[in-house]
């Protein structure tokens, strides 16, 4: 009976013991639900779903020498003939134009069954005051119907709104007038496309041509055939069409085709383009984006009030103050990661009426997003679509909180120091500021953990009577919160314990009431192992071990008797 006792006691030990370790390998990883600590917490969007100004204009979107690209992207811009919204291939930047830009050309016909010219007659073009009006072939570009439609379109509200003409850049291009044996140039917002000869699988836009694009990666698309502007060398009543099934052909210039044109826009005051969409009626909105969705242009708003934004990755909190517009404003999430077991970009929407606070559980909550998210890798923003059609956007700063140590107080002549504990990173500290004045060094101790600041004794007390504003300073933002500090309530006016908990501290004492390497004693964000039950944990785990070996102890000396 005896040795039953025995083991079972030594088998509770071994069980508690198991426990306490349980516990504590909980704590460290950081709790079952911490969702920024997750497996796959994913990556920031793709780059034809999210593209960044300088992306719009690099060499991200731009074909090579051949005509190919690595990244295919895709705008929404305008209207076409059906007034659906018309996509077009995102190209990179002009050299040629000044300001900053990106060539568009068109994935679909803006308008179907045009002609080149209504008849196969000569006509007239004017060369200004140095060569003045000459005869042309019926094929030349800058005397064309053609050229003519393309100019009605661009100034046209049924295909592209006021406001999008004026983001429409005049481009300069360069054709060949076979008639008269020399080159011109013609300068408008819709141009057609140039060709090399009959027989090319490539086509050019740009101002000057040195943009190529490949049949096989841009115009393979309908199996349709589109109009050119480079006439055919060998006969006037001939032009030059980019047939989609075989490759850049001769037609007779009163023949009907689709039109696919090119354009530039002006990208000064754009911000980025997203595939995202906004919620509107609808208070939540939340989906994949398939590959190949057109992305919409995101103008900068500041100046049109839309509101505020901030986030925070340690707390998941994103936090969303609405301004004066009528507009409906819409905060949107945007990011990649998986989603039903693939790899998929995806974005929340959110309808907002007035201030809150969005966590990031309840993106996760969604069905079409992933199941763990960084806000870190994430694009965030709020957006309007104002009357002018255009979409204008805010973006998101990254926002800091106070997580430990908000509205303290500390009594006078008290020994204890005051600790605070904000989430911005430790590496970007830079300093501690009370009722707006940046504090000496010397008077607060600083630690990783996020960031834990605490406040000296001898510091706090040369403060008067009364509340106190704290500011926390990172490199990119700050947090701040109050404390208080209250009148010396013992008799002898040395109270050795204040009414923010820290006792008996020395100020040269670099010991901190927040530890940020005990997790038990300060849980990250997420973590559910409550402190007391690991301390619970060691303390009968403890107790167990001394019992067993005090028993153990006993049943020897009985048995040396």
């Amino acid at each position: 009976m005896k040795r039953l006792k025995h083991s079972f006691k030594k088998g509770m030990a071994f069980v508690l013991s198991l426990a306490m370790v349980a516990g504590l390998v909980s704590a460290m990883s950081g709790g079952a639900n911490k969702v920024q600590a997750a497996d796959n917490p994913g990556t920031e969007p793709s780059v034809s779903a999210y593209a960044t100004k300088t992306q719009l204009m690099d060499g991200t979107f731009a074909p090579n020498e051949d005509g190919n690209a690595t990244t295919i992207g895709k705008l929404a811009f305008g209207k076409n003939s059906s007034r659906d919204a018309q996509e077009w291939y995102i190209l990179g930047k002009d050299s040629g134009v000044s300001v900053d830009n990106t060539i568009i050309f068109a994935a679909s016909p803006i308008a179907p069954e045009k002609k080149f010219n209504q008849t196969i007659d000569n006509k007239t073009y004017n060369y200004g005051e140095t060569a003045g009006i000459k005869t042309v072939f019926p094929n030349h570009y800058g005397a064309s119907d053609l050229r003519v439609a393309l100019q009605d379109m661009a100034a046209n509200t049924d295909y592209f709104t006021t406001a999008e003409q004026g983001l429409m850049n005049a481009t300069t291009v360069t054709t060949k007038d076979t008639k008269n044996s020399v080159y011109y140039t013609t300068t408008d917002k819709l141009y057609a496309l140039a060709a090399d000869g009959s027989g090319s699988s490539t086509i050019k836009a740009g101002s000057s041509d040195s943009t190529v694009l490949a049949k096989s990666s841009y115009w393979n698309t309908n199996g349709l055939k589109f109009g050119l502007r480079s006439p055919y060398d060998d006969d006037s009543k001939y032009v030059l069409s980019a047939y989609q099934s075989s490759r850049v052909n001769n037609v007779y210039v009163t023949w009907k085709y689709p039109i696919q044109p090119a354009s530039n826009l002006n990208l000064s005051s754009v911000l980025f383009a997203s595939a995202a969409t906004a919620a509107s009626s609808d208070t939540v909105k939340a989906d994949t984006i398939a590959w190949g969705t057109a992305m919409t242009l995101r103008l900068n708003g500041t100046g049109k009030n839309i509101g505020t934004v901030t986030y925070n990755t340690t707390t998941g909190n994103i936090k969303v103050a609405k301004g004066s517009t009528s507009q409906t404003v819409a905060l949107i999430v945007q990011g990649k990661g998986t989603v039903n077991g693939e790899e998929k970009d995806w974005y929340y929407s959110k309808k907002i009426t007035g201030t809150e606070t969005v966590n990031v559980s309840a993106i996760v909550a969604e069905s079409n997003t992933p199941s763990s998210i960084d806000l870190s890798t994430c694009k965030i923003w709020l957006e309007i679509t104002d009357t002018d059609e255009l979409t204008y956007a805010v973006n998101a700063t990254e926002g800091y909180e106070i997580l430990d140590g908000a509205n303290s107080n500390w009594e006078q002549n008290s020994d204890g120091s005051l600790s605070i504990r904000g989430s911005g990173a430790f590496s970007k500290f830079v300093g501690v500021k009370v009722e707006g004045t940046l504090v000496d060094a010397k008077n607060y101790i600083v630690k990783e953990g996020s960031t834990i600041i605490t406040l000296k004794a001898s510091y706090l007390n040369t403060l008067s009577e009364g509340t106190h504003t704290v500011e926390i300073l990172w490199t990119d933002g700050s947090a701040n919160t109050t404390f208080t500090i209250k009148a010396d309530s013992s008799d002898n006016g040395n109270n050795n314990q204040n009414d923010n908990g820290n006792n008996n501290q020395n100020d040269n004492d670099n010991s901190n009431p927040v530890d940020s390497n005990k997790k038990d004693e300060v849980p990250e964000a997420g973590d559910d192992t409550p402190s007391v039950w690991l301390l619970i944990l060691t303390i009968v785990s403890g107790t167990g071990l001394i019992l067993t070996a005090e028993k153990r102890r006993k049943n020897l000396k009985t048995s040396e008797k």
